[in-house]
């Protein structure tokens, strides 16, 4: 008789897929489920993402007030900085309009206020008032951009060390 051999590739044992969320799908809803006061305190206790959406958040306002003061020429209302501004001011409405209805718990107070200081930034003549807007409005989109990044590292799983359990007021994990 003959000596015969098989060989069986060893076999994986059939993995039920993980259920994958993206950041993506919950960056609006990380900001909502906290308020304005728990934004600031875990954005205060977390500096790094704070850093890195104060970098990221506040640069959407103060570009949008640069190119609606400098480059912006209303005698050629579809231009590039007129699409620029625009742009700037969706990116940066979403998110006030998110903390004025936090703040105010009022739809349309949230839309009146975010109206007149995304308004103010860009239409005011009176520069005082401009540059007050445009820091309510970087500060704002520092913060709710870091604590998206904050709150997002969580859902992924890499959590930074300064994030306790008690700071979970959202029950985000």
């Amino acid at each position: 008789m003959s000596n015969l051999s098989v060989s069986v590739a060893p076999v994986s044992p059939i993995r039920k897929a993980r259920k994958t969320t993206s950041v993506r799908t919950h960056a609006s809803q990380i900001s909502k489920s906290l308020g304005v006061v728990d934004q600031v305190r875990i954005a205060c206790k977390n500096p790094l993402p704070t850093v890195i959406g104060a970098l990221i958040g506040a640069l959407v306002p103060f570009a949008t007030y640069q190119v609606a003061h400098h480059d912006l020429n209303l005698s050629a209302p579809w231009s590039l900085p007129m699409l620029l501004v625009v742009g700037g001011l969706v990116y940066s409405a979403t998110t006030v309009a998110q903390w004025g209805r936090l703040a105010f718990a009022s739809w349309y107070k949230a839309v009146g206020f975010t109206v007149l200081v995304e308004g103010i930034m860009v239409g005011s003549g009176q520069e005082w008032l401009s540059v007050v807007a445009l820091c309510y409005l970087c500060t704002i989109n520092a913060i709710a951009t870091g604590v998206t990044l904050t709150r997002g590292s969580r859902i992924q799983g890499t959590e930074p060390q300064s994030v306790s359990e008690s700071e979970n007021v959202s029950g985000v994990r």
